[in-house]
């Protein structure tokens, strides 16, 4: 429930956005567009693009980081797990959410395990993608982030939650 967390942090005014089809891409910054505040949205189309940029950020500390990435599993050059990989590998630690059209236990188990914090499957039309914005907008960014060290069992079951939102 939502009103068990309390509020200590603004939207993100930063969000990479990483998918390599443009139908996606087009709902994702849409529904983006419409949550509270004003977001800047880059869109990378690939993996290898994505860790490019990342890279980039972090070596610049200079306020490239973006607040967020939303990432699909499936892309081209490099997997989604593969820029996640690299990301948390070099210290990265803004939440990172996969937002992806599988729903493979394996695949929610591997972004698990590489470091998401959240796996969403993508909805197929655009007031079902909003949903799923708002829901990340209450859950991931207005809200305070759980402690790293929380219980397995209930990030579990967060995460698999998020797995379940489209």
């Amino acid at each position: 429930m939502i009103s068990s967390f309390q509020v200590t942090a603004p939207l993100p005014s930063k969000v990479l956005l990483v998918e390599d089809n443009e139908d996606d891409a087009m709902l994702a910054r849409r529904a983006l567009k419409r949550l509270k505040g004003h977001i800047e949205v880059t869109h990378v189309d690939d993996g290898a693009k994505a860790i490019s940029f990342l890279e980039e950020a972090l070596a610049s500390g200079d306020g490239k980081l973006p607040d967020a990435v939303l990432c699909d599993l499936k892309l081209p050059k490099r997997t989604g797990i593969e820029v996640l990989s690299w990301f948390r590998n070099r210290g990265g630690h803004v939440p990172f959410i996969m937002l992806t059209s599988s729903d493979q236990p394996d695949d929610i188990r591997a972004c698990q395990e590489a470091g998401a914090d959240g796996y969403i499957q993508k909805p197929v039309d655009y007031d079902a993608y909003m949903r799923v914005m708002e829901e990340i907008e209450k859950f991931w960014f207005v809200t305070e982030k759980p402690d790293k060290d929380i219980e397995p069992a209930a990030f579990e079951q967060r995460f698999i939650r998020f797995a379940k939102l489209g």
